[in-house]
């Protein structure tokens, strides 16, 4: 990342470091500070960093050594996955032993260049930078579960959270973790995942304006299943999970609108399960260019033939040879890190019936 960029993110924020040796802590210190961060210390032991992070609410990244003196950091990690705080590990031992829930999250390994460790934070760790400010009216109509709302209700959940920036590759759900912030995207799209102990993935729902990341937690209180990260990059409002299930709780309306979204997201993980099952990949990515599109609102998809490969969980050659058939078809066009949509009824026709979405609507 160019220096003016990683600045530009880092910019403002403020981070935690997390280490037992304390010259390693003053290079990370200084090298953040650099970039305009502001350091709010930095603390050597498991017990110290639990008691900072949980009670700390201004606190917007930390860097986590993996071994505190001889203790596992792990248990900071969970109460930060948990409060949706981005972090980045750093380790003296290989990534090996890192938890598979983890497994996602950037690791440094020791000797630390303090300089890579910024690089790192600014262009993956940053899940969400918060505006600092009051909701306004038009972030809450941009998500379309808010927009179905009474004006009044939808209100009443923009003034429990505030509004984020969401860059790409942004964590917003880690599986094995509780949820701290329920996530109403109103731009950008975030793609939901499932992953087994052998770090194999594949994509199983993809989230736009149209609904949330994280409903389940405030109507199950369950650990996540999977794994939810921006695909293309946005904004939305967070709003802590503990806030949201006391307003469900309050209003009827708002429980029946967290149902709905979830009822949507297993509808959808329905139709992929037989999309997977008994559609050609040509056919399976025709239907995900079109999704996208409609939560994207734009023809212009800022994707490219390895991360749609990487969503379906094909081999990229096929996805090549797939974009070439549609293309040759005049559905769409390739650019490089993008595809253009030219011809959206020719590409829904290409699905052959695979994509068989809703309208994209506010629902009442």
């Amino acid at each position: 990342m160019l220096n003016v960029a990683r600045k530009a993110a880092l910019e403002g924020l403020n981070i935690l470091v997390i280490e037992d040796q304390w010259l390693e802590a003053a290079s990370l210190e200084q090298a953040c500070r650099q970039e305009g961060a502001n350091i709010l210390g930095s603390v050597p032991t498991v017990a110290q960093a639990l008691g900072v992070v949980s009670q700390s609410d201004n606190l917007d990244a930390v860097i986590l050594d993996i071994n505190l003196q001889g203790e596992m950091s792990y248990p900071v990690a969970d109460v930060l996955a948990r409060k949706g705080i981005p972090f980045v590990f750093s380790t003296g031992y290989g990534v090996e032993q890192i938890p598979a829930q983890y497994k996602s999250i950037p690791c440094c390994v020791k000797p630390i260049d303090p300089a890579k460790v910024a690089d790192i934070l600014a262009r993956h760790a940053l899940d969400v930078k918060p505006h600092r400010g009051p909701v306004v009216a038009s972030a809450v109509q941009s998500n379309l579960l808010l927009a179905g709302l009474e004006p009044e209700l939808a209100q009443v959940i923009a003034d429990a959270g505030e509004e984020c920036e969401l860059p790409s590759g942004a964590s917003l759900e880690v599986k094995g973790t509780r949820a701290g912030y329920c996530t109403f995207l109103t731009s950008g799209v975030a793609s939901m995942r499932i992953a087994d102990s052998a770090r194999e993935n594949v994509e199983v729902a993809m989230i736009g304006r149209e609904g949330m990341v994280c409903a389940s937690a405030v109507l199950h209180d369950a650990s996540s299943a999977t794994h939810t990260l921006m695909n293309v990059e946005g904004a939305g409002l967070r709003v802590p999970v503990q806030a949201l299930s006391q307003l469900a709780a309050e209003h009827r309306d708002i429980e029946l609108m967290l149902q709905r979204s979830a009822l949507q997201l297993m509808d959808q993980m329905a139709r992929t399960v037989l999309a997977t099952g008994r559609y050609a990949i040509e056919e399976r990515v025709a239907r995900w260019l079109v999704m996208l599109s409609d939560r994207l609102g734009d023809s212009h998809l800022p994707v490219t033939h390895e991360m749609i490969s990487w969503m379906l969980g094909v081999r990229r050659p096929g996805v090549t040879a797939a974009l070439r058939t549609l293309g040759d078809a005049g559905c769409v066009r390739t650019e490089r890190g993008a595809i253009v949509l030219l011809d959206r009824p020719k590409l829904v026709k290409a699905s052959a019936g695979c994509y068989d979405e809703p309208p994209m609507r506010a629902i009442a």
